[in-house]
């Protein structure tokens, strides 16, 4: 029921809505330990973590920088629209281009914490901290494959 109903609202337009503020992830955090207290009858002396692993749930802020990090990698592969895919930028580095192997996004630099909260910000910084072996060859990546590349390490 968790995973059919409640998981769905919360990450909803989540790449939208989520702006990394603490105060919402710590509201949605919460909910989800709640729930899998309630599904598995686990009192609080038990940890929270132990809790989740058992059921198999990655926790809520996971769950909503891999949807980023899948967003992001729709606007680098041309599959979402042409608005959506301009608020990400190629690296002016050399050595990161779409035709080399390896792609790096550019990181606009902050003056506000405003600009640290957007999404372009957020997905340039989350792509360019995975590992070189998930970004290289990104324009030949079909989208179930990356999805389960992402599987392979842990985002956060």
């Amino acid at each position: 029921m968790y995973n059919a109903l409640v998981l769905p609202h919360m990450t909803y337009c989540s790449t939208i809505w989520n702006d990394g503020s603490n105060s919402i992830l710590s509201k949605l955090s919460k909910l989800q330990r709640r729930a899998a207290r309630v599904i598995t009858g686990q009192s609080y002396e038990v940890r929270s973590t132990q809790i989740l692993e058992s059921l198999n749930w990655i926790p809520i802020e996971d769950t909503l920088k891999k949807r980023e990090t899948i967003m992001t990698f729709k606007a680098l592969t041309n599959r979402l629209p042409h608005y959506a895919q301009n608020s990400l930028k190629i690296s002016e580095n050399s050595n990161y281009s779409l035709s080399s192997n390896y792609v790096k996004l550019s990181l606009p630099k902050p003056k506000t914490n405003l600009l640290k909260r957007s999404f372009s910000y957020r997905a340039a910084k989350g792509w360019n901290e995975l590992s070189d072996e998930i970004t290289k060859n990104v324009q030949n990546l079909s989208l179930p494959y990356f999805k389960w590349l992402l599987t392979l390490v842990r985002i956060g």
